[in-house]
């Protein structure tokens, strides 16, 4: 039951409150764990986990320039 955010904000000032507030609407599907990542000034992904098995489920997985996200488990 996690959940994924994704923001585009535009405004420079308003940026960090923008996400996080993002992640705090979708508490409700995991909290936890919570995860982000920023590309360029204006593009976030964030997770929230809800641990059901395991401790090895950390996201956003990233490697090199590029960040996954998932929503389930990989097998």
């Amino acid at each position: 039951m996690c959940g994924i955010s994704l923001a585009y904000c535009s405004s420079l000032e308003k940026r960090e409150t923008f996400i996080y507030k993002g992640l705090d609407l979708i508490s409700h599907r995991g909290n936890d764990e919570v995860g982000r990542v920023q590309f360029g000034q204006n593009l976030f992904l964030g997770h929230r986990r809800l641990k059901i098995t395991g401790n090895r489920g950390r996201q956003p997985i990233i490697h090199n320039q590029i960040a996954v996200l998932t929503n389930g488990e990989f097998y």
